[in-house]
Order: C-alpha cells, then structure tokens, then sequence
C-alpha cells in the first residue's frame, strides 16, 4: 500500500502491529490470527495465514492496549497475497459498539500505546 493512499481515506489511519483474530461470518466459516498494519476508525489492514474473500463478513477482534481488546464487524474489501499462505486484508468496519470505538478513538489522541 503507498503512503499516499492512506492520506485519502474517509478516517485517518495509523500504522499498528496489534494482534488480531478473525472469523469468517456465514456458512463458510473460518478463521485466522495475525497482526494489524495499520489500523483507523472505519476499518483496518492486516496479515493473516488464511483466505478469508473479498466481500466476506468477519467478526474481528484487536488487541489495542494490554487487556483491552475492541471488537467489530466488517466487510473484507481488498485481499491479496503478501507471501507464501500470507494474505493482506483490508476490512472496512460495518459495525463496532459505542464503547469499542471510544477505545478505537483513544489511540488517535494521545501517544502510541503500548504494543498489546
């Protein structure tokens, strides 16, 4: 992804090595672990080992501070290979509940968090 890109997005993004868990929502489950690369309050990138699909619902859990974890929903909408069974994700968030995003908003308005 190019620097520029991230400057032309709805919500400013911030580049961040969190863990996170997904899981595929639907009939077609699955799910992965791997870390954010960069993250903001409309959606995230991340690395993960498994194919989730472009448009497929995932349920996503962000480890942002030492015991606190945010949780979302969201649409893939971007996915491509980064290595060998290594895939860039980007997740655009369709729903995320008030106390998640106030988290979520915290990490835009002070000093970089302690890596999680």
């Amino acid at each position: 992804m190019v620097d520029g890109e991230i400057n032309r997005r709805r919500f400013p993004r911030i580049r961040t090595e969190n863990p996170v868990h997904v899981m595929k929502v639907g009939r077609e489950s699955g799910e992965g672990t791997g870390k954010t690369a960069s993250l903001g309050l409309g959606g995230c990138m991340f690395e993960v080992g498994e194919q989730l699909g472009t448009d497929a619902v995932v349920d996503i859990l962000i480890s942002v501070r030492p015991r606190e974890v945010i949780e979302a929903k969201g649409r893939v909408v971007y996915e491509q290979p980064k290595g060998e069974r290594t895939y860039e994700v980007g997740v655009e968030f369709l729903s995320i509940s008030e106390p998640d995003r106030v988290a979520l908003q915290r990490l835009f308005e002070g000093p970089p968090p302690e890596r999680a």
